[in-house]
């Protein structure tokens, strides 16, 4: 696990890096932006999760 914030961003990391249904997760750049039908999205975060019924699912939190 890499941070670069012990205020914000550490217990977010810690609690990713302890959930079990986590897989991987990270950081992301701020250069990372996501475009939509609503306007650009830059997540601060990037996951990946086990589901219940075996798949896996990619999940962004955190951005404007």
């Amino acid at each position: 696990m890499i941070y670069n914030s012990t205020t914000v961003e550490r217990p977010y990391a810690r609690q990713l890096d302890r959930s079990c249904g986590v897989l991987f997760c990270a950081k992301l750049p701020d250069s990372f932006v996501i475009d939509t039908s609503l306007g650009s999205y830059n997540p601060d975060w990037a996951y990946v999760e086990d589901q219940d019924n075996g798949e896996q699912r990619v999940n962004f939190r955190g951005g404007d």
